[in-house]
């Protein structure tokens, strides 16, 4: 915006900042989370200000509120912005957004998570038919992935559907993080028009780990007590349904029954921590074939192919444990000197080796 000086015939130019109320359900480990810090401090020296609203971090979940400049970034905390569905902190949690959007008259409102994006832009819309209508906010939204497969039943889905294709045509610009993000909005799920659809990839610093080198990685081999021949598969992320770790789960049983050099490691945290713990380990039959020998770490020992376990003592609830002691010990049996399993009367393993089809 240019700006005349009052007199004279100097003139100067002044930029008039911009201001940005950012929405992001939480600020849990994930990428979402650190787009959304990231802009909100690095668009300041680009005369952008961000009000940054975030909601609750369930429990389990590891938090990224830290990452946030101190002093720098404007950020409000919504205790009824919930990942879940909960009909009362919704409308709980667009009521405070709104009366935020009133008090910091937003040029742009930018959305991100599922969660957000419907409560959030159901606020912005609100804020522009009352308070905001005569400097109306522009609306954006970023698809960080989605929620219209591999999370909620067939019925659930639909209605989120219904629901995005009406706020998509109350919104500028979506925002796809990818080219596949981009065709799911366009072509599978006819959520957008393909004016509003812009593809931003995330921006990442990945200089730290563009520098690991083989020195780093065989630290790294030691620490975890892992065998030098051994091949190391590994899945990195959040421990959601999306990421669909249970397919992990059985490429690894598959792979691990093929070959004695494999061994997997899931690195992440999230909701389903729990169940995939009891399910790889339900059982407490060792099926790891890369680990050949006792490493003296019952975490890996427990799982060496040809051995089983069992737990005494005291259990842990978050595994849904009851049992209380003042110990908790791991037995573990090698049964390739001897040994059979038998499920329901049917020998599935005889002195360590399996005797069904892999």
């Amino acid at each position: 915006m240019d700006q005349h000086s009052a007199g004279g015939g100097s003139r100067d130019r002044v930029i008039a900042r911009r201001r940005v109320a950012r929405i992001i359900t939480r600020l849990n480990i994930g990428g979402p989370s650190i787009q959304a810090i990231d802009l909100s401090r690095d668009l300041r020296g680009q005369g952008f200000d961000t009000c940054l609203i975030h909601g609750r971090i369930p429990p389990g979940e590891g938090d990224m509120t830290t990452m946030i400049p101190v002093g720098e970034t404007q950020t409000v905390y919504v205790a009824d912005l919930v990942r879940p569905i909960s009909p009362l902190n919704d409308l709980r949690a667009l009521w405070r957004i709104y009366r935020i959007l009133c008090r910091w008259r937003p040029d742009i409102v930018h959305t991100h998570m599922a969660k957000a994006g419907a409560i959030g832009r159901l606020a912005a819309l609100a804020y522009n038919r009352t308070a905001g209508r005569r400097h109306p906010a522009r609306l954006i939204h970023t698809y960080h992935g989605h929620v219209f497969e591999g999370y909620f039943e067939a019925r659930r889905t639909r209605i989120f559907l219904a629901v995005e294709r009406w706020l998509a045509r109350h919104t500028d610009v979506l925002i796809a993080i990818s080219p596949r993000v981009r065709h799911d909005l366009l072509e599978t799920y006819a959520i957008a028009r393909e004016a509003q659809v812009r593809v931003v990839p995330l921006g990442f610093n990945l200089d730290r780990l563009a520098a690991i080198d083989a020195h780093d990685r065989t630290r790294a081999r030691a620490d975890l007590e892992i065998p030098d021949r051994a091949i190391v598969v590994t899945t990195v992320g959040r421990l959601t349904a999306i990421k669909q770790h249970g397919l992990f789960l059985d490429m690894a049983s598959r792979l691990g029954s093929r070959s004695d050099r494999f061994v997997f490691l899931i690195v992440g945290d999230g909701e389903l921590r729990d169940d995939l713990e009891r399910r790889a380990g339900e059982l407490g039959i060792g099926c790891n074939e890369g680990i050949t020998r006792r490493l003296r770490n019952v975490l890996f020992d427990e799982k060496m192919a040809g051995t089983v376990h069992v737990a005494l003592g005291d259990g842990f609830p978050q595994l849904g444990g009851r049992n209380a002691s003042g110990i908790h010990w791991d037995l573990v049996k090698d049964l390739r000197g001897g040994g059979e399993i038998l499920c329901d009367g049917e020998l599935v393993q005889r002195d360590g080796a399996w005797t069904i089809p892999a």
